[in-house]
């Protein structure tokens, strides 16, 4: 048996192979999509690369996969599950949300019993807790995080069966709790009038963001030439020191820690809350220093069920493959 496993973000693929459902990842490798047209294209590039013939595929996508036809949320791929299956001659395939991929990596750390052949030990810890809890070990936790971007899900364990709930929560609308988060909303609904969470907590998010507190703290450019700035732009000056970046990642946190409580008021994620996704980890410290517990645990009526909620930031980069792997062999064919 040869799987293919993948990783589809909106803007990096990440790809490896295994020769079986619970074996080490072979080949891991990172790509840009905006490299190739369609994912056939990257999917017949890298078994040729690999030299590999695959007959299984677990395939994570930034976007829901509840029809046949697939289209990423926020990049220019769609595709359709039995044309891939059809094309690339497979017996098994498997397609889930990336971040129930996300969520099925948290298994081996949350999932008493669970045994995997062959796991790689990371060199470091790849998930280590910030806000200690003392919440239900065996309760559901809760899986968000920032990218592209806002990825939700939730993971529940059964009795004898392991469930992840897929969802598209990065859509809900943004609730402001702040007169300064109340401002930018208003800001940013005379450019679109549906602003989702996913506007403010994301890659993109960060940019709006700091976009709202230039115009409206008078900042001076971010480049020296006033050229268009990225959110890695802010982040990396958010990390050199830079006051009006700093405040707009600490704004960003700020906000993911409203909707993780949210999302743990919704599903009952009493057995914590994972932070995944590419931005959280490269800016901990600003994680740190943020509002996010704050406004996690400042709620009304249930601030002491919200304190006992562990937070915890997951920061291996190839989590989304693991937990592809994992997907194949627990989920049923389609």
């Amino acid at each position: 048996m040869t799987i293919v496993l993948g990783d589809i973000g909106g803007t990096n693929a990440r790809l490896a192979f295994s020769n079986s459902d619970s074996g080490s990842l072979k080949e891991p490798k990172i790509f840009n999509c905006a490299d190739f047209p369609t994912i056939e294209d990257l999917l017949t590039h890298y078994c040729k690369i690999s030299e590999i013939r695959p007959n299984s595929l677990s395939l994570a996508v930034a976007g829901p996969v509840l029809d046949d036809h697939v289209k990423l949320t926020n990049g220019n791929w769609e595709f359709s599950k039995q044309k891939i299956v059809k094309n690339f001659k497979l017996d098994r395939a498997v397609f889930i949300n990336d971040f129930t991929a996300q969520a099925y990596a948290q298994v081996p750390f949350f999932s008493r019993g669970y045994k995997i052949e062959n796991w790689e030990k990371q060199q470091t810890e790849p998930i280590g807790k910030l806000i200690k809890g003392t919440t239900n070990q065996n309760g559901p936790l809760l899986i968000l995080g920032p990218g592209t971007g806002l990825g939700v899900a939730t993971l529940v364990f059964g009795k004898n069966e392991i469930i992840v709930l897929q969802g598209e929560g990065g859509q809900v609308h943004f609730t402001p709790r702040s007169n300064l988060e109340a401002e930018m909303y208003l800001w940013l609904r005379k450019e679109n009038k549906n602003v989702s969470a996913e506007e403010v907590i994301s890659g993109r998010g960060l940019v709006n963001i700091y976009r709202f507190l230039k115009e409206k703290e008078n900042l001076p450019n971010l480049n020296e030439d006033g050229n268009a700035f990225s959110a890695e732009d802010i982040g990396e000056a958010a990390l050199r020191g830079n006051e009006g970046c700093m405040m707009a990642v600490k704004l960003m946190f700020g906000i993911l820690g409203t909707v993780a409580a949210n999302g743990v008021l919704t599903n009952g994620s009493w057995g914590g809350v994972i932070i995944a996704g590419g931005i959280t980890p490269k800016l901990i410290d600003l994680f740190k220093a943020s509002s996010f517990q704050e406004n996690f645990s400042s709620h009304e009526v249930y601030k002491e069920l919200l304190e006992r909620v562990s937070v915890y930031v997951f920061s291996d980069p190839l989590g989304g493959l693991k937990g592809a792997q994992i997907a194949f062999s627990e989920m049923s064919v389609e």
